[in-house]
This record gives C-alpha cells, structure tokens and sequence, in this order.
C-alpha cells in the first residue's frame, strides 16, 4: 500500500462520546497490499504533531487513499497533556452549563412557572428540602409553589452564591448560599431567608437534570 499523508486522528473519548483531535503528519506508508502478509515489508513513518489541514480520520477502520483500511489507533495516541487541556476545557463548559441552570431554577421560581421549574427534575429524583419532613420525590417537587401561591406569596428577589461545584463525567454536585426576598399579602407572609443549597445533577440524552439533593438553615453568622 502507499499512503502520502495522514494530517489528522478523531478519538472518542467514552462514555461521553466527545471527540478529541490529535494532529499529526504521516511522511510516508510504504507495504504491500496484494501479498497475503501486507504487513512485512513496510517502511517506518514519521509522526509528528501540527496543525491540521488534510483529511480527518475517526478511530477505528476507516478508508484512506480510497481503498486501504488503517486502525488509527496503531499509529497516534492523544498525549496526556493533550487529553487533560482537553478535558479541563470540557470541564469548565459544563459547570457554566449547570450552574446557569442553577440560576434558572430560581428564576422560574419567581416567575411561578411550575412547567420549566418541573422539567429540571429527573425522573428518578429523590431529595430532602429544607421545609418536609421527610424526603420528596418529582411528583412532589412543585407541591411547595403551589402552596405559595395559593396564599398570595411571591419570590421577589433572590441573590445566589457559589460556594463549590464539581463535575465527574456525567455527574454534578453544586453547593451555594441564597437569599431570598418573600412578598405576601400581609407581614407574616413577607420575609427574608437565607438557605444553604446542595444539588445533585446528572446528564442523560444531553441534557441535565436534578437527581438529589437538600437544604438547611445558614448558622448564626449567616454561613
């Protein structure tokens, strides 16, 4: 076989499916191709990081020169230090995704959209708030804005801290601290409280959802 120029590699990295590209230059694939033992008789390559400008090449067999078959994985690995820049990038894009969903957990909140504020639970979700007795599932989580609602109390403001969050694969922990400014139709139903929040999400079919969690009372100094 002769194959010119390889300039690019796509890897998969599983379970998140997320392709990562390595570039790199083939100067040359020598071998035989119609002998029953095509790989005797090759010629060393040379392979070197760079830019990439030709073809990309999934992992796995894919065709190159139209007609020859090449398991990329045999000729290129991702460095380390390539694969964690990555992952750090990744990372990062999915703290700012969940805890700007975070944030719009609160705002439907206030604007009483139980439907958006419905659709950020999972399923499956099962966690304690501040204010029950005992953990709730999704079929209750909006029993407590619907109670509000129907005595005239609204959120009317709110101010959320970030205290910790961390993203594994397809897991989410986020830990904060809010405030939260209550308006009813008399002054017992008018209030402010401090809560410290604990949130649990996990990302199935690209989206993600709340799992678990639980809330508190701040202490003393408001912490």
């Amino acid at each position: 076989m002769n194959v010119g120029r390889i300039t690019a590699a796509e890897f998969e990295d599983r379970p998140h499916r997320r392709a990562h590209l390595l570039a790199l230059h083939v100067s040359r694939v020598t071998g035989h191709t119609n002998g029953t033992e095509s790989n005797k008789g090759r010629d060393d390559c040379v392979i070197s990081a760079g830019a990439a400008r030709g073809p990309l090449f999934r992992h796995g067999a894919d065709l190159i020169a139209g007609s020859v078959c090449v398991n990329v994985a045999a000729i290129a690995v991702l460095t380390a230090g390539e694969y964690d820049r990555a992952m750090a990038q990744d990372s990062a894009r999915d703290e700012t995704q969940v805890w700007n969903l975070e944030k719009a957990y609160w705002e439907y909140v206030k604007a009483n959209d139980l439907e958006k504020y419905r659709a950020l639970w999972h399923k499956d979700f099962v966690a304690w708030p501040p204010l029950s007795s005992a953990p709730l599932r999704k079929d209750q989580v909006t029993d407590w804005l619907t109670e509000n609602m129907s005595k005239g109390i609204k959120l009317q403001s709110f101010a959320i801290e970030q205290l910790a969050i961390q993203v594994i694969h397809d897991t989410a922990i986020v830990h904060y601290r809010i405030k939260m400014v209550w308006a009813g139709p008399g002054p017992t139903e008018s209030n402010t409280e401090f809560l410290r929040v604990t949130h649990t999400w996990i990302r199935t079919h690209g989206a993600w959802q709340i799992i678990g969690g639980m809330g508190a009372p701040v202490n003393a100094e408001g912490k």
